[in-house]
């Protein structure tokens, strides 16, 4: 592995608010489910879509964290990656919340009750 003496700090504060971006947008999606509960498979799955996007851009951030020497810069920005994971663990609940509102439906649905 290739260790860069420096990346530039934009480069991780571009990747962190591409995160916060794509947390937003996938906390609207989880509204939108919950407010107007149809097409429920289509939303979990623009959720789940989402996921999966926040996780490949927390791993640009690691990856280019260990791809670099350590700075005092670097060190802070490994502290704010750490509060990147807190975006991670957003998107995680959000998309078993997703899940669970999905087998809430199933069981609604099976016991023939009006969702």
């Amino acid at each position: 592995m290739k260790l860069k003496i420096s990346h530039r700090a934009e480069e991780f504060f571009d990747l962190f608010q591409e995160s916060t971006r794509n947390l937003r947008e996938t906390t609207e999606l989880l509204k939108d489910l919950i407010e107007d509960y149809q097409d429920v498979d289509l939303k979990v799955r623009r959720i789940r879509d989402r996921e999966h996007e926040g996780d490949e851009v927390t791993h640009a951030i690691i990856r280019r964290l260990n791809t670099s020497f350590i700075t005092p810069m670097d060190l802070l920005i490994s502290l704010l990656t750490a509060s990147n994971s807190i975006v991670g663990e957003c998107f995680e609940r959000i998309g078993v919340t997703a899940a669970k509102l999905t087998e809430l439906a199933v069981i609604a649905e099976n016991s023939g009750r009006p969702r």
